[in-house]
């Protein structure tokens, strides 16, 4: 049984659990599930050879979302 820990502490833990134990955390409940995705994609690491071809898709997906 999980300790009655209020969702910020929970934050707060799963930042220090590794990335590569990340896919496990999401699979214990909901709360977990919510805690690693937001660590796993709270950075967003863009690289491409192609910068000018990538501001095209960039383009393309701010057309879509908005």
């Amino acid at each position: 049984m999980l300790p009655n820990l209020p969702t910020e502490i929970w934050f707060r833990i799963a930042c220090f659990v590794p990335d590569e134990d990340l896919f496990r955390l999401a699979t214990v409940n909901h709360l977990f599930h919510a805690l690693a995705t937001d660590k796993r994609y709270r950075t967003l690491v863009i690289d491409d050879d192609l910068p000018q071809a990538l501001m095209r898709k960039i383009g393309r997906i701010e057309c879509v979302l908005f």
